[in-house]
């Protein structure tokens, strides 16, 4: 019964919170609050709901590799897209710039910085971490990306728009890599973090 109870009491806001992420900003209006206000309730450390700054250094030596991971599957995507699918570019530039100023540099770096974030914490430390409570981490990986993906639907060419979400779900797979192994929500921030700049600088120097 105590088990049923405590996975009702995960998987219920997780579910709302995963419908709400296809929704523009509804599972960052609701969702980081409702974990601060958990956390607050259930008296639970900072570090128990993957704000970690201890042990940084030691999981960054470890899995640097893993960190990184995300920067070559974006070359990836951009250079296979140049021979499979040529508009994607385009699709990228026009789902990405109503959330970015990309004429100026010093606003979108921030704007970078705080998206990834706002991701992380409600995709990985909240939804990931509420659902693997609930089930075997590979499907709290796989349904936590799937949704992430879905969260990123733009409208487009159909194989276009295929792809662009096959990626972004490869990229989340391994955000959730690094939260699984980490318990670090950090480090899964400064990977997305680094991701986007990487993928946006070179959107903008084609």
């Amino acid at each position: 019964m105590i088990n049923r109870e405590n996975t009702l009491k995960n998987l219920l806001p997780a579910t709302v919170m995963g419908l709400l992420s296809l929704i523009p900003i509804g599972l960052y209006i609701l969702a980081i609050p409702y974990l601060f206000i958990e956390k607050f309730l259930r008296k639970q450390t900072f570090s128990e709901i993957g704000f970690k700054i201890k042990g940084m250094k030691k999981d960054i030596l470890k899995y640097w590799w893993l960190i990184i991971l995300p920067i070559a599957t974006g070359y990836a995507s951009l250079f296979l897209s140049k021979l499979m699918v040529p508009d994607f570019f385009n699709h990228v530039i026009e789902r990405t710039q109503p959330m970015l100023v990309f004429d100026k540099l010093a606003i979108l770096i921030p704007q970078l910085l705080i998206l990834a974030l706002a991701e992380e914490i409600c995709f990985r430390a909240f939804l990931q971490r509420k659902l693997a409570i609930c089930m075997d981490y590979k499907w709290a990986i796989a349904i936590t990306s799937l949704i992430f993906a879905l969260g990123h639907f733009s409208t487009g060419s159909p194989i276009v728009v295929l792809y662009d979400l096959t990626w972004i779900f490869i990229d989340s797979v391994i955000y959730g890599l690094i939260f699984q192994k980490t318990k670090n929500v950090y480090l899964c921030w400064i990977s997305h973090f680094l991701a986007n700049v990487c993928g946006i600088l070179v959107l903008l120097a084609v």
